[in-house]
């Protein structure tokens, strides 16, 4: 292979690790709480140098309830749902070996939606029940609400409610009707 290949190849979300993937998804929330501290600090060290007093307590409560509803939250629901694919097909997602083909023939498919990640397994997902969706009407993006109903492998009913784009619904559609 050719530089240019192996560099292009080495971009490519799909081959990073499990730790670096939950990071890249949230990201950009992380940098937005990180921002909001910074400003919520200086204004403090500004009006507050001499004094202590309470209010300090209403812009620490924003910056922690911000950071908990869009880094926290996000990132513990993409590992639940990691580790039940995970269980479920008994693969480790670190173990995988099928970088080199197309994204609609690997075992694995990564959904990103920010904050957060979804990351399925062709193993774990035995049969579609429903697949609606809904678009939502406060975003001007091209996103949907994906209600995803599946029976597992363990013949348990499993659903999925998530905000998406449509690129991530056809790369869905595409990978799970290819088996």
């Amino acid at each position: 292979m050719d530089r240019r290949t192996l560099y292009e190849q080495s971009k490519e979300p799909y081959r990073f690790s499990k730790h670096k993937l939950l990071f890249l998804s949230v990201r950009g929330s992380l940098f937005v709480c990180l921002l909001m501290i910074f400003v919520f600090g200086v204004i403090l060290y500004v009006f507050q140098r001499d004094r202590w007093q309470t209010s300090i307590f209403l812009p620490a409560g924003i910056v922690c309830l911000t950071f908990v509803l869009s880094v926290v939250f996000p990132w513990i629901r993409s590992v639940r749902f990691l580790r039940q694919q995970e269980r479920i097909s008994q693969r480790k997602f670190d173990e995988r070996k099928d970088m080199d083909k197309p994204e609609d023939q690997r075992e694995w498919l990564l959904c990103f939606f920010k904050p957060g990640i979804l990351i399925f397994n062709r193993n774990a997902i035995d049969s579609l029940i429903g697949f609606t969706t809904s678009k939502v009407s406060m975003t001007h993006d091209g996103s949907t609400r994906i209600h995803l109903e599946y029976i597992d492998s363990n013949q348990k009913k499993q659903v999925i409610d998530f905000r998406h784009s449509k690129e991530n619904q056809a790369k869905f559609e595409k990978w799970f009707y290819k088996r």
